[in-house]
Order: structure tokens, then C-alpha cells, then sequence
């Protein structure tokens, strides 16, 4: 006999950021789940709205990667520290001027969305992968990028999962070995000049 499978039901979708790859059939998946709550960042709902404006005291760095607008409107604003049920909201702007991570305070297990790539190897968005170059090419701000990453790392996570690539075990080592690159290769850009 195969063994039970249990089945909750959605209740809520959270988005880690508005890059248009991780939200492509959110609307339809909201029509097809009218109860449950939808949940991003103010900052990040605008641009799911089609304002791509940046605001005055964020760098005035051009915006990378694809958005859409969507005609979903989130049920509720997340912010720095809100807690849904176990998973503690980290910003971690960088990627998207309001991406978030999501902190598991049950077993320190870390949903960092595109704050890292673990395809083509552990790397910080912002640092170039020539196997999956993606996350890197649609990255908003590499300054952000590390100060971002160095802030996840100091949560000590138990496990890692990104956006693209598979879930780390005890991946703090790599994490800091990413972000030693990530800082080598960011020097090298900056005194070229670009």
C-alpha cells in the first residue's frame, strides 16, 4: 500500500521578489485560488503594477531583468521582520530594489529567492556565471548584492534555497566562499570602470 500523502491547501503566496520568471502565471494561479493571500513588498508591488519608477534615496541604478504587469493586487504588504507563519522576512534588496528572503525559524532553513544562484555553482547575484548567466544579468545594484548576501550569511543558515539551482545542506561555508568571489569580482568590474 502506498503511503498516505498528506494535502494542505494554499493559503498564501509569497513573493520574493518581481522579476517577471517567478510571477508569469501568478494571476491565473490567484483565479484558480480566490481565498488565498497574496503577499509581497510595497516596493516590489509597484513594479507588478507597471510604475518602473526608482525611488530618490535608492540607487539610481538602471533596473535589470523583465517585469510584467499583472492585474493581481496583493491582500497585504510585507516588510523587514513580519513574520508569516514561520518564515521571518529578511530584506535583501539587490536583485529588485524590495526583494526579500525568507527565514525559517523552525530549523534555520533559508529561502534566499535570487539573493543567490546555487546552478552553475553557489554564486551572489550580481557575480557572473558563464553556465547560467541569468540571475547576474538581472541584477539591479552589486553593491546591494553583497551587502545583502553578507546579511544572509550572518543568519547562519541550516540549508539554502534558491531561486535557480538546488537546496545547499550547511551551506554556510560556500556562502562565504561566494561572497570572497562575488567581492574579487565586483573590485575588478569597479576599477574598470564600469
Amino acid at each position: 500500500m502506498p503511503p498516505a500523502i498528506l494535502v494542505w491547501p494554499i493559503t498564501r503566496i509569497v513573493l520574493t521578489h518581481a522579476h517577471y520568471y517567478h510571477i508569469g502565471s501568478l494571476d491565473a494561479l490567484l483565479a484558480l485560488l480566490p481565498a488565498a493571500e497574496f503577499l509581497v513588498t510595497a516596493r516590489d508591488a509597484r513594479f507588478l503594477s507597471g510604475d518602473m519608477s526608482l525611488d530618490l534615496d535608492e540607487p539610481q541604478t538602471k533596473l535589470n531583468g523583465s517585469y510584467i504587469k499583472i492585474s493581481s493586487r496583493p491582500t497585504r504588504f510585507i516588510t523587514n521582520g513580519d513574520q508569516i507563519g514561520s518564515f521571518k522576512v529578511i530584506s535583501s534588496p539587490r536583485h529588485t530594489p524590495g526583494h526579500i528572503a525568507l527565514f525559517d525559524l523552525r530549523d534555520n532553513s533559508l529561502i534566499a529567492g535570487d539573493a543567490f544562484q546555487t546552478r552553475a555553482g553557489l554564486a551572489v547575484s550580481g557575480n557572473m556565471r558563464l553556465l547560467f548567466p541569468f540571475p547576474a544579468m538581472a541584477t539591479w545594484n552589486r553593491s546591494l548584492a553583497l551587502e545583502s548576501a553578507r546579511k544572509l550569511c550572518h543568519l547562519s543558515p541550516s540549508r539554502l534555497a534558491a531561486g535557480h539551482g538546488n537546496v545547499l545542506e550547511s551551506p554556510v561555508a560556500a556562502i562565504e566562499t561566494a561572497i570572497a568571489n562575488a567581492e574579487q569580482a565586483f573590485q575588478k568590474i569597479k576599477s574598470y570602470g564600469t
